[in-house]
């Protein structure tokens, strides 16, 4: 999971390493760097447990994103940080953190519930000098699985992208997650999975002209068709402004490492995959 961030001409890749094969305790967060997309370089780890609080040994750090601020010409990194103990309940945090240099020491500004309760998925969609969390928001106070990312959220970041401001947009009683939107001329295309865990699923898409106001799901086509996505669940795009033209790469992720609990993944290693996005009007494949 994670992001990439195009600076000048290079992209970088952030991600989480996980603490071993079937764990869920977070291992670093991990800074990587390409020219080509292709060959990756890898920088440095921003993120490694230590001491006690949100990076304490043992903890669950997920899905970072890296993000530019042009207002503020700050990097910000905006992470899922592990709720439990922090008597908000037992999903996760949001936490944040910032650096003058992509390549340079992120300080930690801690973590937060989102709008009072805790959340799963997120995303950060940027639309010029404004920021949004695009989030999979949890039922406030259960402790049931099933309360977990049932909501669909779109809530602005505050100027400096280092807190969440009320949501704009929520949508109750979902069954998906991995929520992420994309800005396509002057239309703002959401994607995300479907809600089984660890699993692969069908990829759902819709497009609206505003934040706001949002038409019912449709399932994104694949070339040749696949039920799962080509056994992934949706993560990000990454988008390739050429000269002429500006392509989109389809990110999805296998977490199959997590082979245990009530909803295990296939058996395997984790592993990403790539695939070239179209779009014909509107639709995207």
């Amino acid at each position: 999971g994670g992001s990439v961030l195009k600076v000048g001409s290079t992209y970088y890749w952030v991600g989480v390493e996980f603490a071993g094969d079937g764990e869920y305790a977070f291992g670093a967060v991990n800074l990587y760097k390409s020219s080509d997309l292709t060959n990756w370089t890898w920088v440095k780890a921003i993120f490694t447990p230590h001491g006690t609080g949100d990076f304490e040994p043992g903890s669950w750090v997920g899905r970072p994103d890296l993000v530019y601020n042009p207002t503020t010409a700050k990097y910000v990194l905006v992470m899922e940080i592990d709720g439990l103990g922090s008597g908000i309940g037992p999903g996760n945090k949001i936490g944040f953190a910032s650096s003058s240099t992509v390549e340079g020491t992120y300080t930690y500004h801690g973590s937060t519930a989102v709008n009072g309760s805790t959340m799963g998925d997120h995303s950060v969609f940027v639309d010029g000098s404004n920021a949004y969390l695009v989030y999979a928001g949890d039922n406030p106070g259960s402790t049931q699985l099933i309360d977990r990312n049932v909501t669909l959220n779109i809530a602005p970041l505050a100027s400096d992208w280092l807190s969440v401001l009320p949501a704009i947009y929520t949508e109750t009683n979902t069954s998906r997650e991995a929520p992420f939107i994309m800005k396509r001329g002057t239309k703002f295309h959401w994607f995300a999975s479907g809600k089984d865990w660890w699993d692969s699923t069908a990829t759902s898409h819709r497009v609206s002209s505003s934040l706001t106001s949002w038409p019912a799901w449709s399932t994104l086509t694949t070339s040749p068709a696949s039920y799962d996505s080509f056994n992934m669940q949706f993560d990000f795009i990454i988008p390739i402004t050429g000269t002429e033209t500006t392509s989109y790469i389809y990110a999805g992720d296998r977490y199959t490492s997590f082979q245990g609990g009530a909803n295990p993944a296939p058996t395997g290693n984790g592993r990403n995959a790539w695939m070239p996005l179209t779009f014909s009007g509107d639709t995207p494949t």
